[in-house]
């Protein structure tokens, strides 16, 4: 992946914030080089523009991220700190993880995946290797359990 959009303007990348962490230099690689769809700066920036972003606000405050969207009423997934797929913990991501990102946790989890079973049957239930684009296969778990929570034909593609 290329260098963050913001990389010539950003005060954590151009070390203009106080405090900076030991490891800024392993977050300026991993965060503003890259791939910055999990940077908590950039997320905000994207969903509510430059000025928006606190000040203080860190690439690695994704806890920090709800909070902030729902000050100004935007909603995202609750479950954005301890998403494996979210925060790039799982095997084989794909290609479009990003697009997933922007679309099931960053804007409505409603249709996601691995919301809908952690709802249902707890984080512990939501198999490791489940993307939010597999709703069908959500589905065949709800069915395996005899949930029939959601009308299969209503999810939208």
């Amino acid at each position: 992946m290329s260098d963050c959009e913001c990389i010539t303007k950003c005060p954590f990348f151009n070390d203009q914030m106080l405090n900076m962490p030991l490891t800024s230099k392993i977050y300026k690689q991993k965060y503003c080089r890259e791939n910055n769809t999990n940077c908590a700066r950039y997320v905000i920036f994207r969903a509510l523009g430059k000025e928006k972003v606190p000040e203080d606000l860190y690439p690695t405050h994704i806890t920090r991220i709800q909070e902030i969207l729902l000050k100004y009423g935007k909603k995202t997934c609750e479950c954005l700190a301890s998403c494996p797929f979210y925060n790039d913990k799982m095997a084989n991501m794909p290609m479009i993880a990003g697009i997933y990102k922007d679309k099931y946790c960053k804007t409505n989890n409603s249709n996601c995946a691995r919301f809908l079973v952690f709802k249902t049957f707890g984080k512990e239930q939501v198999p490791q290797d489940l993307f939010p684009n597999q709703i069908y296969r959500a589905y065949e778990l709800f069915s395996q359990n005899g949930r029939q929570i959601f009308n299969i034909n209503n999810i939208r593609r």
